[in-house]
């Protein structure tokens, strides 16, 4: 039987897979519209909603090689709290590999149970470094 916390790592393990390969519609169906960030590419603005992550998966579409090297995304080192029985933050250590390309970065993300479909919706992130 799988813990609040193995739920939060999968679902993360989940997300990141959706932007490895680039699958939007999933993507957007595992974070609330209004999602928040601060990274890197937001200049130490917070951004709220999804249209400024849509444009990146468009742009990575619009410059993708035919036959792309696929990514593989590891979250390592993950830390998990609960904060009540509908919420909860993970930090952990995102490392990439693409290739023979290797790129890591920390990363903290909210995330909340959907009252309806029970389903865990990502709310916050935060990246610390470029990937």
């Amino acid at each position: 039987m799988s813990t609040p916390e193995d739920e939060i790592i999968a679902a993360t393990t989940r997300l990141l897979g959706t932007v490895a390969t680039g699958d939007y519609t999933a993507y957007s169906q595992m974070v609330d519209p209004s999602l928040t960030c601060v990274e890197p590419e937001t200049n130490g603005n917070i951004i709220v909603g999804l249209p400024f992550h849509k444009y990146f998966f468009d742009l990575a579409r619009a410059h993708q090689p035919v036959a792309p090297t696929p990514k593989l995304n590891t979250v390592c080192s993950p830390h998990v709290r609960m904060l009540g029985p509908d919420h909860a933050l993970i930090v952990y250590v995102r490392v990439i590999q693409q290739g023979d390309k290797i790129s890591t970065g920390e990363e903290t993300r909210v995330w909340k149970r959907d009252p309806v479909s029970k389903e865990w919706r990502n709310v916050h992130f935060h990246r610390s470094s470029k990937l």
